[in-house]
């Protein structure tokens, strides 16, 4: 059963089929806080999981393009 009122929506996420599409400032970035992860990694308990290092923020913020909530 078709719809003559009904629209298509087509939405693309992401930023390609492979890991080299994303920009190199967030792989930076994604490195950082894993590297971060692994060096406090018997520090867990005592750690907030909203930490996130000012490098890696700024990073992440230059790739910012808009605001969402």
């Amino acid at each position: 059963m078709q719809d003559d009122n009904a629209i298509s929506v087509t939405w693309w996420a992401g930023y390609g089929p492979s890991g080299s599409s994303v920009p190199a400032a967030i792989r930076h970035a994604m490195l950082m806080l894993v590297g971060m992860w692994y060096e406090r990694r018997m520090a867990a308990d005592s750690m907030s999981g909203n930490e996130i290092p000012f490098g890696v923020k700024s990073l992440l913020d230059s790739q910012k393009w808009g605001s969402y909530r």
